[in-house]
């Protein structure tokens, strides 16, 4: 499935564009609703300040309802190189879940890792988390692993997938 695939299940007036740091409190609301231990406003500005590509919101009107930050890593040797991309958070606001918004920004940064030449995106999310677990299952993201004490208090589990 692509971004072409869902265009016309998703809600109207939604847009995928990079942040602007004036996203910030949208962001941070977000994020604060979302998650338990919600990231600072520090980490935020310093994943846009590092990886700006890399960091992008949903947007319905003038109000952002989602956003998603990805890490691209590059390893290599004399004989190969790897890139592999690191979804480090995907939230949409509770009040807007189930409408195709998380979808549709997971498939645009799929698409545009592809396009740069990146074979894979994995992640970490909370073993408790079944509704995140269940909705990266639904995207073609497999389990590959458990790391004990991940989020201090909850382990979390490893997924992945080829693009």
């Amino acid at each position: 499935m692509g971004v072409a695939d869902i265009e016309d299940k998703i809600p109207k007036n939604l847009s995928i564009r990079p942040f602007r740091p004036m996203d910030l409190k949208g962001v941070l609301g977000i994020e604060r609703v979302s998650f338990p231990n919600p990231w600072s406003p520090n980490m935020f500005e310093a994943l846009h300040q590092v990886n700006p590509e890399g960091f992008y919101v949903a947007q319905i009107h003038e109000d952002i309802v989602a956003y998603g930050i990805v890490l691209v890593e590059s390893t290599s040797n004399r004989f190969f190189k790897k890139r592999r991309a690191h979804l480090m958070n995907l939230a949409v606001h509770p009040l807007l879940r189930n409408q195709g918004i998380g979808n549709y920004l997971l498939q645009t940064i799929i698409s545009n890792l592809k396009n740069s030449k990146i074979g894979e995106i994995y992640l970490e999310v909370r073993v408790s988390n079944k509704y995140a677990i269940h909705f990266y299952k639904k995207s073609g993201f497999i389990e590959n692993g458990i790391i004990k004490g991940f989020y201090g208090d909850e382990d979390a589990k490893m997924m992945a997938k080829k693009i």
